[in-house]
């Protein structure tokens, strides 16, 4: 991973980061806690989006219908 700004783009900006560990895992974490954990040789920048656009969604609560 080449860092925050750089894999999570816009997110970065909004409070989305990541942790590399060295037993080759990485988290993506919003604030002060981490949401979710993949092995680095299978993490791609799409995947780690794809949290935190789900994490985003999840935050909104469910979409009201008029």
């Amino acid at each position: 991973m080449n860092g925050d700004n750089g894999v999570l783009g816009e997110y970065a900006d909004q409070g989305y980061w990541l942790k590399e560990y060295d037993d080759h895992v990485v988290t993506v974490g919003y604030k002060d806690k981490e949401i979710a954990a993949f092995s680095q040789t299978v993490a791609t920048p799409e995947m780690l989006k794809g949290v935190c656009n789900r994490h985003q969604a999840r935050l909104r609560g469910p979409a009201k219908v008029t």
